[in-house]
């Protein structure tokens, strides 16, 4: 608790007093967002609803966009949309999503596995 009263300081006077005021608007300096950052990586523990109670992607629906926001970007809208319908699981707290091909076809479709808690991706991977 100390530690967040602290960061919540820091945050209030490194935007009052280092932000770039170009509207109404506070905003962090680079110095503040480099000590969050930090603060996230080391694992310090502060306000986060991100845990392993909580879900952050909890439906299929969610897990779907998700999983072709980065699988366009990778593979083409086009090649990810024509292996509908997908293939998805939810198993231990992972999204496992894969393609389908259709019968009679011959080649390999995507494989995709994220944490379901904060969407973390474990594997993509595209079959020949």
């Amino acid at each position: 608790m100390k530690l967040f009263f602290t960061i919540s300081i820091l945050l209030l006077v490194a935007s009052s007093g280092f932000a770039q005021n170009t509207d109404d608007r506070f905003h962090l300096d680079s110095i503040s967002v480099a000590k969050l950052v930090d603060i996230a990586i080391e694992n310090i523990e502060t306000h986060n609803v991100i845990n392993d109670d909580h879900r952050l992607i909890n439906t299929k629906e969610k897990a779907i966009e998700l999983a072709e926001f980065y699988l366009f970007d990778i593979y083409g809208k086009k090649e990810i949309l024509n292996q509908k319908p997908y293939d998805i699981f939810l198993i231990k707290n992972h999204w496992l999503i894969k393609g389908t091909l259709k019968k009679g076809y011959k080649g390999g479709t995507f494989l995709i596995i994220f944490d379901s808690t904060n969407g973390k991706i474990l594997q993509i991977t595209h079959g020949k």
